[in-house]
C-alpha cells in the first residue's frame, strides 16, 4: 500500500475500537459521566437534616429503651434516681422556706422589740424635758419602721438569675414531648 492509499482510507480499525468516529465516542461516554455525576449531586445535595429537642427530668423514652436494652433494670433504676432527687429537692426546698420564715418572723420581734424601746426612751426624755433628743429617737424609730414597711411592699429588681427559663409550652410543645425538624436541601 502506498501513503496515499493510506491517507485516503483514514486509520485502520483496530479490533478494540467501534466503527463509530472517534468524536461521537467521546460524546457518549462524556454524557454517560455527566449524568452519573448529576445523580450522586441530586444524592449528595438531598441531605436531611433533623433536630430533635426534648426536656424534662427523665432522659427521653427511645434512649430510656436503649439503656434497658442495654442493661436490664436500668430504666427502673434510673426512675428510682429521678425520684430521689425530687425528694431530696423538695425537701431542701422546704428547709430553705421554712428557714426563711423564721427569719422573718424573728426579723419582725426584734423590729419591734426596737421600735417600741425607741419610742419608749423618746416618751421618757420627753417627759424629761429633753424634747430634741425624744424627736431625734422617735423620728428615727418611726422613720425605720415606716421604711421597713415600703421596703417589704415594693417589689425587688429582678436580676438575670432569678428569670425562671422559657417553659416549652410558650414554644408550642407539651411538656416532656419531642420537637423533631426536617429540612431537605432542594437538588440543584
Amino acid at each position: 500500500m502506498s501513503a496515499e492509499s493510506q491517507d485516503q482510507e483514514g486509520p485502520s480499525p483496530t479490533p478494540d475500537s467501534s466503527p463509530e468516529a472517534p468524536g461521537e465516542v467521546l460524546e457518549g461516554e462524556l454524557e454517560e459521566k455527566a449524568e452519573r455525576v448529576a445523580t450522586r449531586a441530586v444524592e449528595i445535595a438531598a441531605i436531611h437534616i433533623a433536630a430533635e429537642w426534648f426536656a424534662g427530668p427523665l432522659p427521653h423514652p427511645k434512649h430510656l429503651e436503649e439503656y434497658e436494652r442495654v442493661l436490664p433494670g436500668s430504666a427502673e433504676r434510673v426512675f428510682s434516681m429521678a425520684e430521689r432527687e425530687q425528694a431530696h429537692r423538695h425537701g431542701v426546698e422546704d428547709r430553705a422556706m421554712n428557714i426563711e420564715e423564721s427569719l422573718g418572723k424573728r426579723g419582725q420581734v426584734f423590729g419591734l422589740i426596737i421600735v417600741l424601746a425607741a419610742f419608749g426612751i423618746s416618751l421618757w426624755l420627753g417627759l424629761a424635758d429633753h424634747e430634741i433628743a425624744a424627736a431625734v429617737i422617735g423620728g428615727a424609730g418611726l422613720t425605720t419602721l415606716v421604711g421597713l414597711f415600703l421596703k417589704r411592699h415594693r417589689p425587688e429588681s429582678v436580676s438575670q438569675e432569678t428569670i425562671p427559663p422559657v417553659p416549652p409550652e410558650s414554644k408550642g410543645l407539651e411538656p416532656g414531648k419531642s420537637q423533631q425538624a426536617t429540612d431537605v436541601a432542594p437538588p440543584g
